[in-house]
């Protein structure tokens, strides 16, 4: 599915394959909240509100396979955002999509059937894995 997404969107889309993340979760994660070297996400904001929806921070593991692609988002990056929107700043998920649209539209996504809507729906998954930030610590070591 990722070889459907143009490239400068992958590290995104890897992200809420790899974690299950909510899209408001992802576009408010900050550089602070992820340890390459533990293999941890700390998720403790949206991009609506200085929490998660659940009101509380949640650890979530990294996935060997997902390392690389954080690496280039956080090098990408001139923001304290992992995936800053215009600006660096975190602006909501409307750019996302309308950018994302906009050049699978422009013929740059490599399949022009079904990647948005696969894409979106792959964000909007709900959980799979959610820990407390100690288990998460703790299972790295």
């Amino acid at each position: 599915m990722l070889g459907q997404i143009p490239p400068r969107w992958r590290p995104l889309y890897a992200s809420a394959l790899y974690t299950a993340m909510r899209k408001g979760e992802l576009l408010a994660l900050q550089r602070e909240d992820v340890d390459l070297s533990a293999h941890a996400i700390l998720v403790r904001r949206s991009w609506e509100r200085q929490t998660t929806k659940g009101g509380h921070a949640d650890g979530i593991p990294i996935a060997d396979d997902l390392v690389p692609w954080l690496r280039a988002a956080l090098v990408a990056s001139e923001s304290a955002l992992v995936f800053p929107g215009p600006a660096g700043r975190c602006s909501g998920g409307t750019w996302t999509w309308k950018a994302f649209s906009a050049e699978r539209s422009a013929g740059r996504a490599s399949s022009a059937s079904g990647a948005t809507s696969a894409a979106e729906e792959v964000v909007g998954t709900s959980r799979s894995v959610r820990r407390r930030p100690s288990d998460v610590a703790r299972d790295a070591r």
